[in-house]
């Protein structure tokens, strides 16, 4: 586990929230495109596929910059299932992209995960979401 101390650890812990704020806003856009219902996001318009995919890496991305210490301390969120899955989907391209899978997180997964975060940013004082 990386080091919780140190420059480039504060310099993490300085952008707990703003990691957080977007993790919370990728989760939200996820849940409004499974909102929108399978046939639309396997429908013609590739558009909710990619919007879905390229906003789990970017949720999988600030989750990646959280200090390991905040992870532990909130394991309400599944914090490394969510970073496993950028790993996973951000390797990918065209067809090679298992939107089955994005789908399935985004219906799945992501709207417990959204809902812990926004708990975790309110307990924080930190402004609602979109």
């Amino acid at each position: 586990m990386p080091s919780d101390k140190g420059p480039k650890a504060e310099e993490r812990w300085a952008r707990v929230l703003g990691n957080l704020s977007d993790v919370r806003d990728r989760l939200a856009e996820c849940a409004a495109i499974a909102a929108r219902g399978r046939r639309a996001f396997f429908g013609d318009d590739f558009v909710l596929r990619y919007a879905a995919h390229s906003a789990l890496i970017q949720a999988g991305n600030a989750i990646k910059d959280l200090p390991p210490a905040f992870l532990h301390d909130h394991p309400e969120v599944e914090w490394s299932a969510l970073a496993r899955m950028r790993d996973k989907i951000g390797h990918g391209s065209g067809d090679g992209i298992d939107f089955q899978l994005v789908w399935a997180t985004i219906t799945r997964d992501v709207p417990q995960d959204a809902a812990a975060v926004a708990a975790i940013l309110r307990e924080l004082g930190a402004a609602p979401g979109r």
